[in-house]
């Protein structure tokens, strides 16, 4: 076992601490910088093409194939606590809120 000073923070004692020392036939940090240097390191993630778009334009291209296909897009629709409440009975029988909505919709419509 090493003996090292620990940290220590103003007005405190200062004290020792034991750390194992490493045992035979480790490498030594020296060594694995070597070995680190060596390689070149390997990239996380999938690799860069150069072409990524921002989630702006992801968004802008789904809004355009959407409208191309005769879609709609409403922002900040604002419902009524009648309305919401309604919705919220509705969405328990669909996977999310949009779906329940169109439902009606399409529903609504047949009538």
């Amino acid at each position: 076992m090493v003996q090292r000073e620990g940290q220590h923070g103003a007005g405190q004692r200062r004290k020792l601490r034991q750390v194992r020392a490493a045992p035979a036939g480790s490498r030594t940090g020296q060594q694995m910088k070597e070995l680190s240097q060596d390689k070149p390191k390997a990239r996380r993630g999938r690799p860069a093409t150069g072409t990524a778009k921002t989630a702006t334009e992801r968004s802008q291209d789904r809004d355009t194939a959407l409208l191309a296909a005769g879609g709609r897009v409403i922002n900040r629709l604002r419902l009524s606590p009648v309305a919401a409440a309604a919705l919220a009975r509705l969405a328990v029988r669909f996977s999310d809120e949009r779906s329940a909505i169109e439902a009606a919709l399409i529903e609504l419509d047949k009538k």
